[in-house]
């Protein structure tokens, strides 16, 4: 444990890694998929999404690098075959300077990068003759046993795939907790901490062994008398991920609770209190750790409250709102429109909802909302 806090020291400037996950994500969804059609339509079609390509191609430009400077060193180390915890401490090195979850995202999206790309190529030698030769130069000397080996273990590593992807998830919400707003036990503060570290160790040592045996099988060196073996390391690590993942929700889930709760006190004292602007109000309800909470619609760049505090000077009026309902939404834009008909200055602002890309797309077919240039504003963390 020490030896791994010792490889961590975080820069002051930190990229939200949040869209490099989600793709990464998608990755190990369209493999998960890829012998039914139509969802892995359904996954193309979300990565693909219009809105969503400045978030990521702003953290790609950031983070693309050091992905792909992974991805060779990953597999680079698997190759010459060394000790996956010797790996692990290689790649904690290289990834000193980010944040937990960066680290994670970083080296989950390198072997999402290694295992798409071969699982890819895989699946149209037989029929396409750039990817024949592709498989060629890369040392798929036999690519249908690379694909049987593989299907042999994909539930395994689905499995492991989706624990580390969760676990991520997990030490990515804790980071961006608004921790300024509480008290918490300092001994369960540093046992969380602990916990991440070692959750963190673990997800990049069990992404280094899927690393390996891809690499493995891709050199022809997986034998059949391994694949027994191999497997069993496989729902070894899913087992050790899904414990962590447990006991890490369990008291993210804890912490949360305490935040909301006093966040919530927070709140009503602040209502009772006179205000010249509602700067206190809103840093509060939309309250994280970065002070970024809002996202713009159209740069999809993370904003402060201070944007709607710009809107209050220019004698805007806000209203800020949210609902799955949809009749409930066209009768608050009627009301909208009859204010702005008025000659009020108002503006809407969509704050989310437990699944935000189904309810925004429904919210954005009605045609008063349109009219009323509704702002939609997307932000994962924002506290409900």
């Amino acid at each position: 444990m020490k030896k791994i806090i010792q490889k961590h020291a975080p820069e002051d400037h930190q990229v939200d890694s949040a869209p490099l996950l989600d793709l990464t994500e998608d990755i190990f969804l369209n493999i998960k998929m890829s012998s039914e059609s139509s969802h892995a339509k359904k996954w193309s079609k979300r990565t693909a999404e219009a809105s969503r390509m400045p978030e990521i191609l702003s953290t790609v430009k950031e983070l693309g690098m050091t992905v792909h400077h992974m991805s060779c060193e990953m597999l680079q180390h698997s190759a010459a075959d060394q000790r996956s915890d010797a790996i692990a401490n290689a790649v904690l090195e290289l990834l000193e300077k980010h944040r937990w979850s960066t680290k994670l995202a970083i080296v989950l999206a390198a072997l999402a990068s290694n295992y798409g790309k071969y699982w890819l190529i895989a699946q149209l030698c037989l029929t396409n003759p750039l990817a024949f030769s592709l498989a060629a130069i890369k040392g798929m000397s036999d690519s249908t046993k690379f694909t049987i080996m593989l299907k042999h273990r994909s539930k395994a590593l689905r499995y492991l795939l989706e624990k580390m992807v969760s676990v991520t998830k997990c030490v990515m919400e804790f980071e961006i907790l608004p921790l300024q707003y509480v008290t918490l036990d300092y001994e369960a503060m540093a046992m969380m901490k602990t916990q991440i570290h070692i959750a963190s160790y673990w997800v990049i040592r069990s992404s280094v062994a899927c690393a390996s045996q891809i690499t493995s099988m891709i050199a022809s060196r997986f034998e059949i008398a391994k694949a027994i073996p191999a497997a069993w390391e496989l729902w070894s690590l899913v087992q050790k991920i899904s414990y962590i993942y447990a006991g890490l929700s369990t008291k993210f889930d804890a912490f949360n609770q305490q935040i909301e709760s006093k966040v919530y006190l927070r709140l009503l004292n602040l209502f009772e209190e006179v205000h010249v602007d509602n700067h206190d109000v809103l840093y509060t309800l939309f309250a994280l750790k970065d002070d970024f909470p809002l996202r713009d619609s159209f740069s999809q760049k993370k904003v402060g409250v201070d944007v709607l505090k710009n809107k209050m000077e220019d004698g805007k009026i806000i209203c800020l709102y949210g609902s799955n309902d949809l009749g409930w939404v066209r009768e608050l834009t009627k009301r909208m429109k009859d204010i702005s008909e008025a000659g009020i200055r108002v503006e809407l602002i969509y704050v989310g909802s437990k699944n935000f890309e189904q309810t925004t797309c429904r919210v954005q077919g009605c045609d008063l909302v349109m009219q009323l240039n509704l702002i939609l504003l997307q932000e994962r963390s924002i506290p409900c």
